[in-house]
């Protein structure tokens, strides 16, 4: 029997539905032979073809015409597909020309008895295909090698290509994350026992087939080698015999974290890691060096897109969206156009219209919320397509809401059309209506009738008079494409689309109890219904009321539907429109609508996810945030209180909780170096561990699961009491060990006043950590040749109380106030008390001849050796000398060296330069020997708490124990704006950090004054900044889409820097104009010609090339100047220095920022120009200060000069932020900045 009617007709309109160049592909594939069809499946209804590939020789392709081609909006969504290819860009799109080939196939063969042409396989050949995850293969490590020949494998089946874009080890297993079958798919390999078990995330059974091709493609070959690192037994061998043949296995520490597994080039390969981060294998290194150059090349921004536009269509496009329906009426796509007004009228749509691609085009007129808009378009298309798990309803009206200020249209044209968009396509614009919907009963002799009445504005319609002048969408309704109507609920939309068939009925009286039971009833939980007939009789609510809340599970869900009782069978859903009524007696009860929402309201503050939730008449959480701090347990207390009845709690599976409160015990030890603690706990007859309890804290819960299945709720005393304990604590067995550093910890647990051994000690370390307070005054050292300030002589109170007991700290007084001076000093003391002592001062090399400098100006008696230069490799010549300076750069070269001193101190100045824990100079100054460790620096926190650990780790080694503790501990809560945690650290740090402030201290410096100088750029200059600024912006939506926000960090830093550098000068970027602009300069000159004077200035600049321009109009108008950049020897910077402050005719300084920002002093200038601010003010607040110290007589003024609407304001912005950070910490503060997020970096480019 052929085909039915309607069955071609569906295949007709499959047809029709595929892009129109693939169609005209698919006609020449079947006019060329390249389609056979092989048969009919009668359990799905399938028919089976074998069309001809390019990439494949053929793939299968399945057509079920049993489906109907136009989507059905209004029923739930049904997963079984009209059709499928095996072809990748099936996969992409849900269409390809095979499709196309075989509807030509059926379309030109309608006569053909498709039903009964048998299948060319063999019945039980089909049956034996592997359709399904997970396949589980018997197979020892012995046999991996022969692993690929026991993979199952489908002759037919040649698709296999695929893209590896990552892998992730398990404890006994392998995941490949692969992209090539359908976006991103995960295949699995994992061993247990001699079985090794295959897995995945694809459910299609051809691409089943196909990974499993996939793996046995890739173990048959040189990647068979992976089945060997399976297990963690197998890759710490593998780890361990190639640090060996290195040779290196007696000189690690750690050698299993030396190495590790990583894919590259869609290999597997092993990379150094850990201690050995950073070593290469110099013959590859060398060849990919090569091609790199050979390969490189700079891309110039051009400027054509800019230049492309006529000036005058800048800023005159007005925005509009129109929805577009098929030729059966059905609602298919929201379109962005843009188009021209009229000299009339601006604001209109007249002329020039076009489909809107980009949110940032320079002809829009305004493009406010435009690119999050666009966002909410795109994810309500997906919806609509089925291509996400997100609710269509739901994801409109977010798009509606954000998108109202624009207009809304309707699209008269075709589908096909959408491309290429006309004025005649458009009407007036929509005029948006909230809308309602009620049933309206009345009687005519032994007849009701049932009509639907539409209700919006101050209108009311008839639905069976609208029935050619209304669409009803599966989100909303057009009426007369003039007005669109918005309905609060999904379930009565779809209602309205189907009564729009049946908006007026009518039912014999004898009927009406059925279809008052069958119908009425459950149409009156959504839609209003107003009875004229007096068989439904209004009722006064029988009262009281009741509030009931009704809880279920699906698919992971927790579903909270809540519920108001108005009598034994009347209720309401107090989230949905609806008409209640009884049952019983056909009584309409009125709704008590202040009640219901306040009932509402009091749901909506349970959670933070019920705010805006409810469209669909209920709330729901997943079980991660039902569960999450107890939410269920608190919420329930809630409900408890408001008279809330809560069904079907018995019914969810959650873990009960424990009725027993814990039993707590613990025991306290000490050791030289730690005090131990252990502690017992129970719930009831069930125990609990130490390391369960860090766990459930770890994950933010305050309860612990136990061995029984049961929850042990913890008592918010002892979640602080343990929290504190293990963010200072190592754990170590069945315990915890504290370092005696942070013996306060242990002041928060009474029950160690049962162990008097470690009371005592604790003691002992309070009574010395009070003296903190009250510091004993340390003798000024005879042969210092200083006078200290009172200030400074405190300072040295402190570093000598800390050495006594062998404590390091950090010193981290403002800049200026001579902490180079207060360190000699302690040096001075330390050698007083022990001629042997030897002490080493690592600093920047640009400030050694600084450290010189002050030595022999107070304490000449020293000897002291600059290890730089013409430095020496001889121990015994270095040991003769006292103190010994040297750079950060020479401790990592001559680290072997140096190691073999055991140094009296070891002083770190500006230790700001450590502050990276992966850096090679904080790893080599932490391998130093020193019996006392101290930190100098002006900016302990520069960018982030992350630099306060790597620091305080040094002068304290353990201090936060390790980093990622402190990240744990420390950052992440911080980040969420825990006082608590911030008062805690303060704390913890306060008696090893000393800062004091100019303000504080040196009350007799002359006043300071900051300000900006705004700088408006002329049009050429402004031209080429919009224009890398709109290239950048583009190219960045790019990159997050394509690797994420995090990991396109580096491409907004680039962008950023080109944005600056046109902010300093056009010379400093590629562009075409044909002059070449910098406002700053120009005013910079006036400044200096016209404004200044006679004073001295210092002009700071972060590029060196700025300087270079600033130079040449200098030396053209005759201007004497001094230069430093980082090229700048030694010698040459103390010269320089020197002729700027005795020089009188040297009247400007330009400085590099990062050669100049620290280590000078320039006491006879009083202006500072700092010409292109960055984000960090730690920087820029060291360059002012190089002229605002002690000595200072002259009031200074800085000025930070910024382009006016540039991303320079809005660096400025977050300099405001950024300089409370170290406040927060050291002194006080409030939240801190956290990292900037998608948002806050394309902002940077608006």
């Amino acid at each position: 029997m052929p085909l039915s009617k309607t069955e071609l007709n569906h295949a007709d309109n499959f047809l029709y539905y595929i892009n129109k160049s693939i169609k005209q592909k698919g006609y020449m594939l079947y006019q060329s032979g390249g389609v056979r069809y092989r048969y009919f499946d009668p359990d799905t209804q399938n028919l089976h073809f074998q069309v001809k590939g390019n990439v494949e020789e053929s793939y299968q392709v399945q057509i079920n015409l049993s489906l109907s081609p136009e989507p059905d909006f209004f029923s739930d969504y049904d997963e079984e597909e009209d059709s499928s290819c095996e072809c990748i860009y099936f996969e992409q799109e849900l269409e390809c020309k095979h499709v196309a080939a075989a509807l030509y196939f059926i379309l030109h063969n309608k006569k053909s008895d498709f039903k009964k042409i048998l299948s060319d396989e063999p019945k039980d050949q089909k049956s034996d295909k592997i359709t399904a995850f997970p396949i589980s293969i018997p197979c020892s490590l012995e046999e991996m090698d022969k692993f690929h020949e026991l993979i199952p494998d489908d002759p037919n089946n040649n698709y296999y290509d695929a893209n590896l874009k990552s892998v992730k080890f398990l404890e006994n297993g392998i995941i490949y994350y692969v992209s090539g079958y359908s976006y991103m798919d995960e295949l699995s390999v994992t061993y247990d026992e001699g079985q090794v078990t295959i897995n995945g995330s694809i459910k299609r059974p051809h691409l089943v087939r196909a990974g499993l091709k996939w793996l046995k493609i890739r173990f048959e070959g040189k990647d068979k080698r992976e089945l060997g690192l399976l297990t963690r037994e197998q890759r710490e061998k593998m780890i361990l015999m190639e640090v060996e043949e290195m040779g290196l296995k007696e000189q690690l520490k750690d050698p299993l974290s030396a190495m590790d597994f990583v894919l590259h080039d869609q290999r597997i390969i092993m990379i150094s890691s850990g201690e050995l981060n950073g070593l290469v294998n110099l013959d590859q290194y060398k060849s990919n060096f090569t091609h790199y150059l050979n390969q490189a090349k700079i891309k110039s921004l051009g400027m054509g897109s800019f230049q492309d536009t006529k000036e005058v269509d800048i800023g005159t496009y007005n925005v509009a969206f129109a929805f577009c329906y098929n030729q059966w009426g059905s609602f298919t796509e929201i379109i962005p156009f843009m188009a021209k007004g009229s000299k009339k009228d601006p604001e209109a749509f007249s002329v020039k219209f076009e489909r809107l691609d980009d949110p940032h085009d320079i002809r829009l007129k305004r493009n406010q919320d435009l690119e999050r808009i666009l966002f909410l378009r795109d994810r309500f298309q997906k919806s609509l397509l089925n291509k996400s798990s997100m609710n269509p309803f739901d994801q409109f009206r977010e798009f509606y809401i954000a998108a109202k200020e624009y207009p809304l249209f309707v699209f008269k044209g075709f589908q096909y059309e959408t491309h290429k968009i006309r004025k005649a396509h458009f009407d007036k614009p929509l005029e948006a209506f909230k809308a309602n919907a009620q049933l309206l009963i009345d009687k005519g002799g032994v007849i009701y009738n049932i009509r639907t009445i539409i209700e919006f504005g101050d209108n009311k319609y008839d639905l069976a008079e609208l029935q050619d002048q209304i669409i009803f969408t599966q989100v909303f309704a057009v009426y007369k494409n003039q007005a669109l109507l918005l309905f609060d609920s999904e379930r009565l939309l779809k209602l309205l689309a189907f009564q729009m068939k049946n908006s007026f009925i009518q039912v014999l009286d004898k009927e009406f109890d059925q279809y008052f039971k069958h119908i009425l009833l459950p149409m009156a939980s959504f839609i209003e219904i107003s009875d004229k007939t007096g068989t439904l009789k209004e009722s006064e609510n029988p009262g009281p009321l009741q509030k009931q809340l009704y809880i279920s599970e699906l698919n992971g869900l927790i579903l909270l539907r809540p519920q108001v009782k108005y009598a034994e069978s009347a209720f309401s859903n107090p989230l949905e429109q609806s008409t209640i009524i009884d049952a019983d007696n056909k009584a309409i009860y009125l709704r008590d609508e202040d009640y219901e929402d306040e009932y509402v309201e009091f749901l909506r503050k349970l959670h933070p996810n019920f705010k805006n939730a409810g469209s669909q008449g209920l709330f729901y959480l997943n079980q991660d945030s039902f569960m999450k701090d107890l939410w269920f347990f608190k919420a329930f207390e809630k409900l408890k209180s408001e008279q809330v009845r809560v069904f079907g709690l018995e019914k969810i599976k959650i873990k009960k909780y424990n009725p027993f409160p814990p039993a707590i015990s613990m025991e306290f030890g000490s050791t030289q170096d730690w005090f131990e603690v252990s502690a017992k706990v129970a719930f009831g007859d069930q125990k609990v561990k130490l390391k369960d309890i860090k766990k459930a804290l770890d994950r933010d819960q305050e309860f612990v699961e136990l061995a029984d299945g049961s929850i042990g709720v913890l008592p918010q005393e002892w979640v602080k009491k343990f929290s504190k304990l293990f963010r200072s604590g190592e754990a170590e067995k069945e315990g915890l060990k504290v370092p005696k550093t942070l013996f306060h910890v242990l002041d928060e647990f009474e029950e160690a006043q049962s162990f008097p051994e470690v009371i005592r000690e604790l003691e002992e370390k309070k009574a010395k950590l009070a003296e903190f307070t009250q510091i004993k005054t340390a003798k000024i050292p005879k042969k210092l040749k200083a006078e200290l300030r009172k200030y400074q002589h405190t300072g040295l109170n402190w570093l000598n109380f800390l050495q006594e007991y062998q404590w390091g700290g950090i010193l981290a007084d403002d800049m200026g106030l001579g902490k180079t001076l207060q360190m000699i000093a302690l040096i001075c003391k330390l050698i007083e008390q022990n001629k042997k002592a030897k002490v080493l001062v690592v600093a920047p090399t640009t400030l050694l001849f600084n450290w010189r400098n002050e030595l022999e100006k107070f304490a000449p008696h020293l000897g002291y050796f600059v290890h730089h230069g013409n430095r020496s490799d001889s121990l015994e010549e270095l040991s003769q000398h006292q103190v010994i300076l040297t750079s950060y750069g020479l401790v990592i070269n001559d680290l072997p060296l140096l190691q073999q001193i055991h140094f009296e101190a070891i002083i770190a100045d500006e230790s700001q330069a450590i502050k990276n824990t992966q850096s090679q100079r904080y790893k080599a100054i932490t391998k130093l020997k020193g019996k006392v460790k101290m930190a100098m620096t002006g900016t302990p926190i520069e960018n982030s708490l992350a630099e306060l650990f790597a620091q305080m780790n040094f002068v304290n080694p353990g201090f936060f124990l390790s980093f990622k503790s402190f990240k744990d501990n420390y950052l992440k809560p911080l980040k969420n704006g825990d006082r608590e945690i911030l008062s805690e650290l303060q704390h913890k740090i306060k008696p090893f950090v000393l800062r004091r402030t100019k303000e504080e201290v040196l009350t007799e410096l002359p006043d300071k004054t900051e300000e900006y100088l705004y700088c408006v750029m002329k049009p050429a200059q402004r031209k080429i900044y919009d224009a890398y600024r709109n290239e950048y912006r583009d190219y960045l939506l790019k990159k997050f889409e394509e690797e994420g926000a995090e990991n396109s960090k580096m491409y907004v830093l680039e962008g950023l820097t080109k944005l600056r550098l046109a902010c300093d000068a056009t010379n400093l970027v590629q562009h075409t104009e044909a002059a070449n602009e910098s406002v700053k300069i120009e005013m910079l000159l006036e400044h200096i010609l016209e404004k200044t004077g006679k004073h001295k200035i210092l002009v700071f600049s972060q590029f060196v090339k700025m300087l270079a321009l600033v130079q040449e109009k200098l030396e053209d108008n005759l201007i004497e100047y001094a230069y430093l950049d980082g090229k700048t020897s030694l010698k040459e910077r103390e010269n320089v220095v020197q002729q700027f402050q005795q020089d009188e005719k040297k009247r400007v300084f330009l400085i590099s920022l990062k050669a100049g920002g620290t280590g000078l002093n320039l006491t006879a200038a009083d202006y500072v120009y700092v010409l292109d601010p960055w984000w960090n003010p730690a920087v820029e607040n060291q360059a002012i200060d190089r002229c605002y110290r002690m000595g200072q007589e002259k009031h200074v003024i800085a000025y930070r000069m910024i382009c006016k609407d540039t991303v320079e304001e809005k660096i400025m912005q977050l300099q405001q932020a950024k300089s409370k950070l170290a406040k927060e910490v050291i002194s006080e503060g409030d939240s801190f900045l956290g990292a900037l997020d998608r948002e806050s970096m394309l902002a940077l480019f608006e």
